[in-house]
């Protein structure tokens, strides 16, 4: 599955194999059974908005919308809500997350689309309020939502439109470019327009030379001067985020910043033109673009596939596999991860589907000789050689300062390690422990927040009842007469007499 590569400084070579690359994108329609996870980005669970028995259709809302970080989640296809119950879904470690199962009815009947904004009257919160309710999201693998991208209002000079498709078997952008480059081009000239961004870099992979061909053809009909295709050099990983950043403008993005603290934004080219189609269409993200490949399927395609499909519907549209005991993997064979169930379904990050024939026994790791690849190859500029003995050893503090958190999982210092050690997968062990010591700090500082707020409540609750007795006492002495001031006078007399008396007794008991 992986070949020995050429390392260069923060970057590899890898094999090109594209086994779907050139094949038109074809639509795949709803499965009988559609089943929708309802764990959103950062691990949070999108509340149901509908309950069994319901009725859907295309484009209803059936989960989320509470926040910017919680879009909304559609129905792909029209029928019934049958369950909503823990099921499997695409994870590393092969989770279950709670799930909403609709059985399709078969007539695909569809919700009245949102309605068409002008652009010319378009501003950031109606960009914003579209791109949310539509459920945009990025659709290069992250899914971060679009709608919290945009939101950042910070002066941006630069959008790059990433068609940087550089990991092998993985065609779906390169199609979307050969067969909707004008569609993604008019998303970008909308999206730069509304955030005032006045330069447009549409970058491509070197070896994506009919993708290029269709870009420069459909920028006829737009402003030269504000658009620029630039060719990237076809390593691993060109199209990270911060590494596409670094290359075409020259500067690196702070560690922990996000890049529109620069002034420059990205955006995966199926993302711009679900953007556009959003805002001229109203249209809603219910299906996306995505390779089915590797030496393992029958029949390799590029599909559009509607979200919530079962992935083994998908993999028997292709024609099934060629080896019953075939590795399914979700995304690249870089960056992904295998498929531990085949009926988790597609989500928005499913951007390609692979089998391969069973993997031979990985080599045993054997000890770090110290050779420095990992940190030459790590497009990061990190030092994996560190990190994986923090990482094992738990020094979390260690593993902030040398921000563990930049670390992309590109997977380029585990190709390159004679040792054959598990760099990504303890670094990812880290992130988690990391992230773990957050929340719980996290939590500390929310309950002595809490606990201070409440003793500061307490005091200013004793002060008002102090402020009001003292209030009272000088009302009832303005508005006394003199005999009862006399009276209240001789009381106070007479107590302080008593406790005199008191404190001799306590004295002469003592001295006894």
């Amino acid at each position: 599955m992986r070949i020995p590569p050429f390392r260069s400084q923060g970057s590899i070579r890898l094999d090109r194999k594209k086994s779907a690359a050139g094949l038109p994108i074809e639509p795949l329609g709803p499965s009988t059974l559609m089943a929708y996870s309802l764990r959103q980005r950062q691990g949070h669970i999108a509340v149901p908005r509908v309950a069994p028995g319901d009725h859907v259709f295309r484009g209803t809302v059936i989960a989320g919308g509470r926040s910017a970080l919680d879009p909304p989640i559609h129905a792909s296809t029209s029928g019934t809500v049958m369950a909503c119950l823990e099921a499997p879904f695409a994870h590393p470690q092969g989770r279950s997350a709670l799930t909403l199962e609709i059985a399709s009815d078969g007539l695909d009947q569809a919700t009245p689309p949102l309605p068409p904004l002008s652009i010319r009257d378009l501003d950031r919160t109606g960009l914003i309020r579209r791109l949310h309710e539509a459920g945009i999201v990025g659709l290069g693998g992250g899914a971060f939502p679009a709608a919290l991208k945009a939101a950042q209002e910070i002066p941006l000079h630069t959008l790059i439109v990433n068609g940087v498709e550089c990991e092998p078997y993985v065609s779906g952008d390169d199609q979307l470019m050969r067969e909707r480059a004008q569609e993604i081009l008019e998303g970008a000239d909308m999206f730069a327009h509304v955030l005032g961004i006045k330069n447009i870099l549409v970058a491509i992979d070197e070896h994506l030379l009919d993708a290029m061909t269709a870009i420069h053809e459909a920028l006829k009909a737009f402003p030269q001067e504000r658009f620029k295709v630039s060719k990237v050099e076809g390593r691993y990983p060109g199209g990270g985020e911060r590494q596409l950043i670094e290359r075409l403008i020259g500067t690196q993005v702070p560690s922990g910043e996000m890049p529109q603290t620069i002034g420059v934004i990205c955006q995966n080219v199926g993302t711009l033109l679900s953007l556009g189609r959003a805002i001229t269409q109203g249209e809603i993200l219910t299906s996306r673009v995505l390779t089915v490949g590797g030496e393992s399927i029958r029949t390799p395609k590029n599909l559009e596939v509607r979200l919530g499909t079962p992935i083994q519907d998908v993999i028997r549209y292709c024609g099934g596999l060629l080896a019953p005991n075939a590795l399914l993997w979700h995304g690249g064979p870089m960056m992904g991860f295998e498929i531990k169930d085949s009926l988790s379904p597609v989500t928005p990050g499913t951007h390609a589907i692979l089998a391969f024939e069973a993997p031979a026994p990985h080599p045993l790791p054997e000890p770090c000789i110290r050779c420095g690849a990992c940190n030459d190859a790590c497009p990061a500029y990190l030092l994996p050689e560190a990190l994986y003995r923090a990482s094992r050893s738990a020094q979390l503090e260690t593993l902030r300062t040398l921000h563990v958190g930049d670390c992309i999982e590109c997977g380029a210092c585990n190709v390159v390690c004679p040792s054959h050690l598990p760099l990504i997968e303890t670094f990812l062990l880290g992130k988690e422990k990391l992230g773990r010591l957050s929340e719980e700090r996290e939590r500390a500082h929310h309950a002595r927040q809490r606990y201070e707020a409440r003793i500061s409540r307490l005091e200013r609750q004793e002060m008002e009842r102090e402020r009001a007795r003292l209030e009272r006492k000088v009302a009832l002495e303005k508005n006394s007469t003199p005999k009862i001031l006399e009276a209240i006078e001789r009381a106070r007399r007479k107590q302080q007499a008593i406790n005199t008396t008191l404190l001799k007794e306590r004295s002469d008991d003592d001295l006894l």
